[in-house]
């Protein structure tokens, strides 16, 4: 938790909002169920440009403008949950630009190794073998 005024402020958590309903309804439904535990969630959407980024060059991070016109600057978050294979990217690079502070939380598809994520939730349909994450 941060530190706020002497006492402790709620971890701050962003919910990565892409471009499919269905996985965002799953990141949110996790960060609501979260904000009840005291998680200050805020829904963060994937700017178009930021989208095309992440398809083009995924292993290199955008400069710092182009994230902030998705709303992605610091001070950044303590926890980020991404679905799908875009804001999976998006939330890496949120991790890069943390120091690797950030907890990297993923639902559904990856677009990165697994040993790169902090805590994978994903069904059987994605075949993704047990790891320790």
């Amino acid at each position: 938790m941060r530190e706020s005024g002497g006492r402790k402020a709620a971890p701050r958590l962003w919910l990565l909002q892409g471009k499919l309903a269905g996985d965002n309804a799953q990141v949110l439904a996790l960060g609501h169920s979260l904000s009840a535990t005291g998680f200050d969630a805020e829904p963060r959407t994937i700017g178009a440009d930021l989208r095309q980024a992440a398809k083009r060059r995924p292993g290199r991070t955008p400069d710092i403008t182009a994230l902030a016109k998705s709303g992605l600057r610091a001070p950044w978050p303590d926890v980020i949950i991404a679905c799908g294979s875009t804001p999976c990217i998006v939330a890496q690079w949120v991790k890069r630009l943390s120091g690797g502070r950030t907890v990297h939380v993923q639902l559904g598809r990856l677009a990165v190794r697994p040993e790169r994520l902090d805590l994978i939730l994903e069904t059987a349909q994605y075949g993704l073998a047990p790891t320790p994450n």
